[in-house]
């Protein structure tokens, strides 16, 4: 299901964090019981600080396979980003954690329309200060904009759930891009046609699969509560910030191991018919 999966191909060809955030964690996932697994998590850490619940989840539902001691697993998850934040907290003058984008991604899925939007002009008062500061400032402005509104936050969750795990176009244009350092429309290339091709390739993928996955979760037995639990916390990311299909990438081994159990299923019934 992976190597055909068309946002997969194309995202794993681009520098960016999610395959290597996803890279990391299902080799954490796959070392899980091991001391490699805290060690592995504890990178994917540093790359997307949202890995930090990864084990977590792993913990309370495969807890019988879990390092042990806990505290082992528990030091090895968090010593990378831990030397981190001491290192933001010299260079920076405050101990962030990993990253200061957080105040900068609440805001945009508060005042954007759910899906991302360049955070300048969402806080344009804000003057050329520490990103630290810029960071508190983000994160305060947007919790007060969904205090104002929690209505309009909340009605802004099915567009973010959709670029998460729906739109298909993303992939499509970052596959496209050949020029190093140079960003341009794909549709006005040369490449026009595959990039056509491949575009309502990606349209429709996204939704086959989540059927399919939809049928593998009902059916499945054996690992489910444990993959579910990873697309379910990728879905509450979204919903919390704002959506986007590189979001949804990490969410793609999960979506595609209960596909597998569905056709699994399915092409079983179909050889007992025949």
């Amino acid at each position: 299901m992976l190597a055909i999966h068309p946002a997969w191909i194309g995202y794993s060809g681009i520098l960016a964090s999610e395959p290597l955030y996803v890279a990391l964690t299902l080799a954490g996932l796959a070392a899980w019981g091991t001391p490699r697994a805290g060690a592995l998590l504890g990178l994917a850490v540093l790359v997307r600080p949202q890995a930090l619940l990864v084990p977590v989840w792993a913990w309370l539902t495969e807890r019988d396979r879990a390092v042990r001691p806990v505290w082992l697993l528990a030091a090895l998850v968090l010593l990378p980003a831990a030397a981190w934040t001491v290192r933001n907290a010299a260079v920076l003058g405050s101990p962030a954690f990993v990253s200061t984008n957080g105040g900068d991604n609440l805001l945009i899925g508060a005042m954007g329309t759910g899906r991302y939007t360049p955070p300048q002009p969402l806080l344009p008062q804000v003057p050329a200060v520490p990103e630290t500061k810029r960071d508190r400032s983000a994160r305060q402005t947007a919790v007060g904009v969904i205090k104002r509104d929690p209505g309009a936050w909340l009605a802004k969750i099915p567009a973010k759930l959709y670029e998460t795990f729906l739109n298909g176009r993303d992939a499509p244009y970052w596959a496209f891009q050949f020029e190093k350092g140079k960003l341009g429309d794909p549709g006005r290339t040369d490449y026009r046609s595959g990039f056509l091709v491949y575009r309502q390739v990606c349209d429709v993928a996204p939704y086959v699969l989540l059927g399919l996955a939809a049928l593998g979760l009902v059916w499945g037995r054996g690992e489910k509560k444990s993959a579910a639990i990873q697309i379910l916390w990728i879905a509450a990311l979204s919903v919390v910030f704002f959506g986007n299909p590189r979001f949804g990438f990490p969410a793609i081994p999960f979506l595609s191991y209960f596909a597998a159990l569905a056709l699994d299923r399915l092409i079983g019934a179909a050889k007992r018919d025949q």
